[in-house]
């Protein structure tokens, strides 16, 4: 807080506006002073960070009129009153109306006047802080609901998501234990999708999920499923922020081949590698590339669906397209799945982080 205000005596007395100016001025405050109601008020409309020091008794109007137009116009002066007589009506009436102080125009009023001020302007400093951390908390209220919109959004998204992929997956069972096994898949599926929202939310920016410690944790999950003997994963990829709309489709393409690569492309317990990589390109593309070097697929599955006659590859084709990707896939000395797509990256350094298991 500074000392620095701008007063204005309006009082009539000419000899004890100039003592007043002095004695303010000594203490480190701008002063000047007129004789009249109406040059107050003309003064004020056009310094909003004028502090007001009224007489009751002026020649055109009393200091309590002046108050009255203050508010009226509702105009941001602060003013403090005095007056030769103390009334304690007035007093009650011009605090209402906003007096910052009521003051006697006896000998001490040289001595209490720089002390009234001054807590005039830590109270103005105080009423600033408290505007702006209202403003604040209000914006920050505003993002909640927004964020809260956003999330109810979301999860009705999701959930639909979700049911059209039971819906599929229901017409693709025909015996126990592909139901058995269509359970685990969906499963995953949804841990895939929740997994983006958990990596979202812990995120700073609540838009966008780091896809290297997204595609580590979908490897633990899928590991934990499927439980495989001698085969290894590999996951690569560039430092990648996504936002949800694109990681739920390519989070859930990821699991499908891979979880197809674990389940099928190693029989008999066969050692094996699947390997992951996500990257960017120098012509702004964004490169998903899936591959092992297992038993390899029958070309008919690669044109129409899931090697266990399931939904998998179908469902990769179907968000491929939700991507806008190019899907290219070919089975030689094992199975390779490309996804090329065009995406804008956020916080992209090139740093590569492998995750093997």
């Amino acid at each position: 807080m500074s000392d620095t205000a701008r007063i204005l005596i309006v009082d009539d007395d000419q000899s004890l506006c100039k003592l007043l100016v002095r004695s303010l001025q000594k203490a480190g405050f701008e002063a000047e002073a007129v004789s009249s109601g109406a040059e107050a008020l003309d003064t004020a409309r056009d310094n909003a960070d004028l502090i007001l020091l009224l007489d009751q008794r002026l020649p055109d109007m009393t200091g309590q009129a002046i108050a009255h137009a203050i508010a009226a116009e509702g105009l941001p002066n602060a003013f403090i009153m005095m007056t030769g007589q103390g009334d304690e009506r007035l007093a009650v009436d011009m605090m209402k109306l906003g007096a910052a102080d009521y003051l006697l125009k006896d000998t001490s009023l040289l001595d209490v006047l720089p002390s009234a001020i001054r807590g005039l302007l830590r109270n103005q400093e105080t009423a600033r802080k408290l505007r702006r951390a209202e403003a604040d908390l209000r914006t920050r209220l505003a993002e909640k609901e927004a964020l809260l919109r956003e999330v109810h959004h979301r999860v009705k998204n999701n959930l639909s998501i979700i049911s059209s992929l039971l819906s599929l997956q229901a017409d693709a069972i025909s015996t126990p234990e592909g139901a058995l096994y269509a359970l685990e898949k969906s499963r995953n599926r949804v841990f895939a999708m929740a997994l983006v929202h958990e990596k979202m939310y812990q995120s700073h920016d609540s838009s966008r999920i780091d896809m290297q410690d997204y595609l580590s944790d979908l490897r633990s999950q899928l590991f934990s499923t499927w439980r495989p003997e001698g085969v290894e994963v590999q996951c690569r990829s560039t430092s990648i922020c996504l936002d949800i709309g694109t990681a739920i489709p390519l989070g859930l393409i990821i699991d499908e081949l891979v979880s197809n690569a674990i389940r099928h492309a190693f029989p008999d317990k066969r050692p094996g590698l699947v390997n992951v990589e996500l990257r960017t390109t120098a012509d702004g593309f964004m490169e998903l590339e899936v591959s092992d070097n297992g038993v390899g697929l029958p070309d008919a599955c690669l044109e129409n669906g899931d090697p266990t006659g399931g939904l998998g590859l179908v469902l990769v084709k179907l968000l491929s397209e939700q991507l806008g990707a190019e899907l290219s896939r070919r089975s030689h000395d094992g199975s390779w799945f490309c996804l090329r797509f065009p995406h804008a990256t956020s916080g992209s350094n090139h740093a590569v982080h492998d995750t093997r298991g």
